[in-house]
């Protein structure tokens, strides 16, 4: 419903798009592995009993809007942003999932990690193609994958924590829990129970199709990175020793 009521009030013959943002948890859930990288044809399935309510519902908004454009829209063309986990600039206590995940790996607060894997994006980049999505007439009627690099585990990201923190990354833990551990615990943890499915699955995602219709770029430059690519290790955290912790959390 909340999406449909953002799309209603513009849907006048002076409007020409709406830029929506929606989630990668609209993409890439209920799916089976798969070795394929996820694209913005793809769509979470809602028919599949191990998605979880925050994933079913991203997809049931998503899907509302473009029906809603379909059945109602008229001229109006619908454009929508299906970021991944999203780092960057931390403006307040009230962390977001992603960020958190960082936060409870640098605090040492996980007795090790859990084999799920995510893709990242800087805010920053996610901001970028939204004004790309707003402003470039290709981007009606399109879904974009907003992704950086390759998908990464929990452990990748806790290895380059470890490796590229300094002291700040001393807490961060690089053992791998295995999965029987983890659903064991689940039986007495509901929060750990959403993610039990998910364990194992290991996942990427492109960004073809934003670069290619957009010409969106990832700016590499004073930005909080990860990457698997061993040449740009340097570039994974902004600064030099001694860097406030808080720019491993996405400030500056």
């Amino acid at each position: 419903m909340g999406r449909c009521a953002c799309c209603e009030p513009r849907a006048t013959p002076t409007s020409s798009c709406v830029e929506l943002t929606s989630s990668f948890a609209a993409i890439g859930y209920g799916a089976k592995s798969r070795t394929a990288a996820f694209t913005e044809k793809d769509w979470t399935n809602l028919e599949d009993p191990s998605v979880q309510p925050h994933q079913k519902s991203k997809t049931i908004e998503e899907r509302a809007a473009w029906d809603f454009i379909a059945r109602e829209g008229g001229s109006l063309e619908l454009a929508v942003v299906n970021p991944v986990g999203v780092l960057g600039p931390v403006l307040g206590p009230d962390y977001s999932t992603s960020i958190q995940l960082i936060k409870r790996l640098l605090d040492g607060a996980m007795p090790g990690c859990s084999d799920l894997w995510f893709g990242l994006v800087d805010v920053r980049d996610v901001a970028d193609l939204h004004i790309k999505a707003m402003t470039n007439p290709a981007a009606q009627g399109e879904r974009f994958l907003a992704t950086a690099d390759d998908f990464l585990s929990v452990r990748q990201m806790a290895q380059i924590l470890k490796e590229g923190a300094g002291d700040a990354g001393d807490r961060v833990p690089t053992r791998l829990l295995p999965n029987w551990l983890l659903r064991m615990i689940a039986l007495f943890d509901p929060e750990l129970k959403g993610v039990v499915p998910e364990l194992g699955k290991r996942k990427n995602g492109s960004n073809e199709k934003a670069r290619r219709l957009l010409g969106w770029m990832i700016d590499y430059s004073c930005r909080v990175r990860f990457s698997r690519a061993p040449a740009r290790k340097r570039q994974w955290f902004q600064g030099r020793p001694g860097y406030r912790r808080t720019a491993l959390l996405g400030g500056r």
